[in-house]
Formats: structure tokens, sequence, C-alpha cells
């Protein structure tokens, strides 16, 4: 993958520089100076001068090889995931096996290796290069990174204030990627809880909004919040200020 270049001297007369391509040696097209510039070999080849004076036959310089180290690309996933929650970086990014030597870069090719501290973007495409034998690998690997956005509690529930009979609710807006929720219940209102589950009282203790459905006097002062879980859960989670209900006798 690398530039390299051949020299001649002590010729007179016109140079051809060729190169071999199965077994047979082929022009280099505008390689006609003294130094042949040759750009990204991906593998060993043969190159020669051919030389050309008036009208004698062409003369050719000893062939030489170019000997190319092919470090093979890293492999790894192609999509890898993480939770925003843990602030994933470069160094998160996982490409070949324990011990390689691996630096990732935003391009297919050239560019400039990312230092590892830097922070990975949802959807960043990067790609990965193997380094051995003092050369780095040709192929890159190509990763785009999903970062998942942390679970996180927005507007919490606010206290609601309802009578005998009636129905209470309770609403909490979430943020973050692939949201879940679950209500919990403290029926002495300091501590306690426990998880609600539908029944004929209580309606969505899996979703945003909880319902409680004919509401009893005894039920006043119940306190309620809500465990908001995204997709990296059970790390990814976030917990919601408590609110109270107040059923009114009036």
């Amino acid at each position: 993958g690398e530039n390299s270049k051949l020299k001649i001297k002590g010729y007179t007369g016109d140079v051809q520089w060729q190169r071999d391509s199965s077994k047979v040696f082929v022009n280099i097209p505008g390689q006609t100076a003294d130094t042949c510039m040759i750009n990204l070999l991906t593998s060993s080849t043969k190159f020669r001068a051919k030389i050309t004076s008036g009208n004698c036959a062409p003369v050719y310089a000893d062939s030489v090889i170019i000997n190319v180290n092919v470090v093979t690309s890293p492999t790894g996933d192609s999509i890898q995931k993480f939770c925003s929650l843990v602030v994933p970086t470069i160094k998160n990014l996982v490409a070949g096996s324990i011990g390689d030597s691996i630096k990732w870069y935003t391009v297919p090719t050239g560019g400039v290796a990312l230092s590892p501290s830097t922070p990975l973007v949802n959807g960043g495409v990067y790609f990965a290069t193997r380094s051995a034998l003092g050369c780095e690998s040709y192929k890159r690997l190509k990763v785009t990174a999903t970062v998942f956005k942390s679970a996180n509690v927005t507007t919490p529930p606010s206290n609601f204030i309802t009578c005998p009979g009636l129905t209470a609710q309770f609403h909490i807006t979430g943020d973050g990627t692939g949201l879940t929720y679950k209500w919990m219940v403290s029926e002495t209102g300091v501590g306690n809880y426990k998880y609600v589950t539908d029944n004929a009282t209580y309606k969505g203790s899996s979703t945003d909004t909880l319902k409680i459905l004919n509401v009893a006097g005894f039920m006043s002062g119940f306190s309620f919040k809500c465990v908001v879980k995204g997709t990296c859960s059970p790390a990814d989670s976030a917990l919601s200020t408590d609110a109270v209900l107040t059923v009114s006798s009036n």
C-alpha cells in the first residue's frame, strides 16, 4: 500500500519502465524517466527498464522485484453498539485479535489515525487497519457505530388530587433509545415501593401514563414513581421522583 521508486543509471537512449503482468512485461504508462514512481503496490511485483536508442534493438535492464509484506485487514463486527451512558470512544471499538496493533480512521484510504480518546458518534463510520511486519494493511475493516441514548426522565409525574370514585392518572416523560416504563407504588407513602401490575384498579402500569380507576378514599397518601429503562438496561435506567395521590373527601 506504500509508494516506491526505482532508478536506473549509466544508460544511453530512451527509457520505458515495465512491470510483470501475468509473467509478461508490459509498459507502465507515463514512466519514461530515469526514476520510476510506483504507487500503492498490494502484492510483490517484478519491474525492469527497457532502453531504446536510434534504430538499435532495445535492451533490458535486469529485472528487480519489490516484495510486499501483505498484512491482512482486521476482522470484526460491521455494526457495533454502545450506550451513551459510558461515553464510548475509539478505544471501545473492537477489531482483530488480542495483541493486534489496530488503528482507526474516518476514511477508507489515507487520512490520519484517530486518537483512542475520540468520542464515537451515533451512525459514525470508522475504518480499522492492522499493522505487522512494519507495514499497515491496505484494506480496512468498515465499522458503523450505534450509540444508544441513555434513559432519562425529562418530566417527572406530578401530584394528583381527585375525589372518590373518579379516575386519577400520573404521567411521565422520558428520553432515550428504546424506552420501557414500570410504575411503582408505596401504600404507606414513605417507602416500601412495589411494582404495579394491571388489574381492576391500575391500568397502564408499563406505559408512560398510569391510571387509577375508581379511586378509594383509603388510597389518599399513596405515592407513585416510575422506572424508565432504555435499550441498554438494566444498567441504563432512570428513576423518577415521587408523586402523591390525594383523595379529597369533598
